[in-house]
């Protein structure tokens, strides 16, 4: 008998139900699997510890309880199994989720009847996969829901905790507002009480944050970003701001970011499998559906909450609590919390951290939001130039002046001065065709040519729908010896068909041809699959590239395996849940690489010789 089908049998006895299974045959493998019997006693002392009954004849008293509850504030939910210890949840237990409002001993209900009551009219269950209907499908949804999203507007907090410059937690009050993919201001503001926390070197003002991003220009107003390091009290006092500003910005481009993830966590969750369920709970007036995931798996949503770099450091194993909007699947809070284990404690000590296993170290809320409605950035831009109340730069100067398109631009008193011109000239781009393949709803966006010192003339074409996003640029110019657009070392070869082969980034994000006159890349928020039918569609046959260059060595498994017979490989024809398929190289040594990326900063490589 398998393991998973004893386990899974042990679990519906417990809960009192029939299983096809014969019982003597469970209990005999049980008799002979240490494992099997670990598994048993694990869920028989949960059972004891949270003494759960089944209730026959009890009052209705569902509507009286959830009155008094929601007239309590509502904390993020816990976990039951946090509540139990640091162990992960076994395959097959049920757990149910409760508010921290039913624990709080605040004169709404004792602990002993929160849990009859959950038992006697419903539990709030994940089911034998850990997921709930509410998560399921999660991913796909979040990449389609984010042609849904054209406008946002937010209040936020931001607070993160554990600083070893700071008594206390660090605060921010700050607006998201979104009128489309480069449409955006982001503002975080610290908070009058949190500047009080500061321990020596601390000046107002020293935290807060300004970006600004209108089509080619883009604006951050921050101070340099530090952190202490162990042994250093504080930052520098009152750490000069510094201005960076981007003109002639090229469309999406990677060094002047727009933060999407804070509209739609797309690429937090593209190559994600589904995950674990939290419920769902009401937030900001609406309904959220909440779900676990690790700090690296929403890196580059932490990443762009702090556009300078100015956050504390979490280690990518720390859990996070995500929330997302259940219609519009935009992110209403996230919470994160320190792991435990003897790496996390090594790199927090490193670090100057001093974080219990549990504690929350990070958390991002929504305190108001309007999705779809009526948003002006630039009114909002000027608002702030102002000096309204969102403008408050806590005592520092400002000068602000709207030029005739209503992007605001900031100078600083003070401040160091940084400016880019990107090069990009707006205008049509010949040398990139119109892909046959767009996706319905997707609309031309900005286009032109970028020229960078040094660099091959570039033209780009870019399109739009809601938050999402396409490029497709291309150059008659390359002469590296390596792909056009950035792809790194580790590349899947991919049939194009009539459109001969590409080379696709292992994430998934970026796909090259190669061609006899033009190197194009395109690049996008879209899937893979539809990236790739983009690509096919453009009317070019991409060749292999030159054997000297250094994605001449990508491969595929079944090639690999010619030349290593003894190739371990993953068994799963489409590959590991929440990893896109392997990029694999052979180098001339006989070494074979698998470079399996995931979300976020998640991802493995499998070295074998």
């Amino acid at each position: 008998m398998r393991c998973d089908d004893v386990r899974a049998a042990l679990s519906v006895a417990l809960d009192g139900e029939d299983d096809a299974l014969p019982a003597e045959d469970v209990r005999a493998h049980v008799a002979e699997c240490a494992d099997c019997a670990d598994f048993e006693d694990t869920i028989l002392g949960l059972r004891t510890q949270l003494r759960v009954e089944a209730v026959d004849g009890a009052p209705d008293v569902v509507d009286a309880v959830v009155r008094r509850v929601r007239a309590l504030p509502t904390p993020p939910p816990v976990p039951i199994e946090r509540r139990l210890g640091d162990g992960a949840r076994p395959r097959g237990a049920r757990l149910a989720w409760v508010s921290t409002a039913l624990w709080a001993g605040r004169g709404a209900i004792s602990t002993a009847a929160a849990i009859g009551f959950l038992a006697g009219a419903a539990y709030v269950g994940l089911g034998d996969d850990g997921h709930a209907p509410a998560a399921a499908d999660l991913p796909e949804r979040i990449v389609t829901a984010q042609t849904t999203v054209q406008a946002l507007a937010a209040d936020i907090q931001v607070v993160e905790y554990g600083r070893p410059d700071r008594e206390g937690a660090r605060r921010f009050a700050g607006r998201l507002v979104y009128g489309g993919p480069e449409d955006l201001q982001l503002t975080l503001t610290e908070t009058a009480r949190s500047r009080q926390g500061a321990r020596g070197g601390g000046a107002p003002g020293d935290g807060d944050v300004r970006l600004r991003v209108d089509g080619d220009r883009w604006e951050l107003d921050s101070v340099r970003g530090c952190m202490p390091a162990p042994g250093r009290a504080s930052c520098p006092h009152g750490a000069a701001r510094v201005l960076q500003a981007v003109t002639g910005r090229a469309p999406f481009s990677e060094s002047a970011p727009v933060p999407l993830e804070l509209v739609a966590p797309v690429e937090s969750f593209a190559l994600a499998g589904d995950p674990p369920s939290i419920g769902e709970r009401e937030i900001a007036g609406r309904e959220a559906v909440g779900v676990r995931a690790t700090a690296a798996q929403v890196a580059r949503f932490l990443e762009q909450l702090s556009p300078a770099g100015d956050l504390r450091a979490v280690h990518p194993t720390d859990p996070v609590e995500l929330w997302l909007d259940r219609d519009d699947l935009v992110p209403l809070a996230l919470d994160v919390f320190a792991a435990a284990g003897p790496v996390r404690e090594r790199w927090a000590a490193a670090q100057g951290y001093h974080d219990e296993p549990g504690e929350r170290v990070l958390a991002f809320v929504v305190d108001d939001v309007a999705i779809n409605g009526d948003v002006d950035v630039d009114e909002e831009a000027t608002t702030l130039a102002a000096g309204g109340a969102a403008g408050d730069r806590a005592g520092r100067e400002s000068d602000a002046a709207a030029d005739a398109d209503g992007f605001t631009a900031f100078t600083t008193t003070g401040a160091e001065q940084h400016h880019t011109d990107e090069g990009f000239s707006p205008g049509d781009a010949p040398l990139v065709p119109v892909p046959d393949g767009l996706p319905a709803g997707f609309t031309p966006a900005r286009s032109g040519t970028t020229r960078s010192s040094g660099g091959p003339a570039v033209q780009v074409r870019s399109w739009t729908d809601g938050r999402a996003w396409l490029k497709v640029e291309a150059t008659a110019d390359w002469e590296a010896d390596h792909l056009f657009g950035g792809l790194g070392a580790a590349v899947r070869t991919v049939d194009l068909g009539a459109a001969g082969q590409g080379y696709l980034s292992a994430d998934g994000r970026r796909v090259a041809l190669h061609t006899d006159d033009l190197d194009v890349l395109v690049t996008g928020s879209l899937p893979t699959d539809e990236l790739l039918d983009v690509a096919a569609s453009l009317g070019l046959r991409g060749v292999a590239v030159p054997d000297d260059w250094r994605e001449a060595s990508a491969t595929t498994l079944t090639l690999a395996a010619g030349r290593m017979p003894h190739l371990l490989t993953v068994a799963a024809a489409e590959g590991l849940d929440g990893f896109g398929r392997p990029a694999v190289r052979t180098l001339p040594d006989d070494t074979v690489t698998q470079v399996f990326a995931g979300p976020g900063d998640r991802g493995f490589v499998l070295t074998q010789r």
